[in-house]
């Protein structure tokens, strides 16, 4: 708060509005609301992608640097109901992530050879 008490007041509104949309993490920098979900959302594309299996949210809170707990809220900070990806109903395990689906269906997704994804 010093810091922006040291702004000229016309900038201190501007201050203030930015500062309440990031986020303090562990590490002790600040990344924005808006960068955390796409970090969020990149980490689990990557993972699926790579190992054909959606990360649990302790996985995806040591790879945003944060606790397990902020991992579960970054989790569910993404798949809100406007979000076409869904997690098991009453848990914290990810389903399904366009286009993949972290369970067996009847869309079983080949590349070079390797089948380890199945599609949405």
């Amino acid at each position: 708060m010093f810091l922006v008490a040291s702004y000229p007041r016309g900038q201190r509104n501007t201050l203030n509005r930015e500062l309440s949309n990031t986020l303090l993490l562990e590490g002790g920098y600040a990344m924005s609301e808006s960068s955390k979900l796409d970090k969020t959302f990149q980490i689990i594309l990557k993972t699926m992608v790579d190992t054909g299996q959606a990360p649990h949210y302790t996985e995806l809170a040591a790879q945003l640097g944060v606790t397990p707990e902020e991992g579960r809220k970054a989790l569910h900070q993404l798949f809100t109901p406007n979000f076409v990806g869904w997690l098991f109903p009453n848990t914290d395990l990810i389903v399904s992530f366009p286009p993949f689906n972290n369970l067996p269906t009847q869309y079983r997704i080949t590349i070079e050879g390797q089948q380890k994804w199945f599609g949405q």
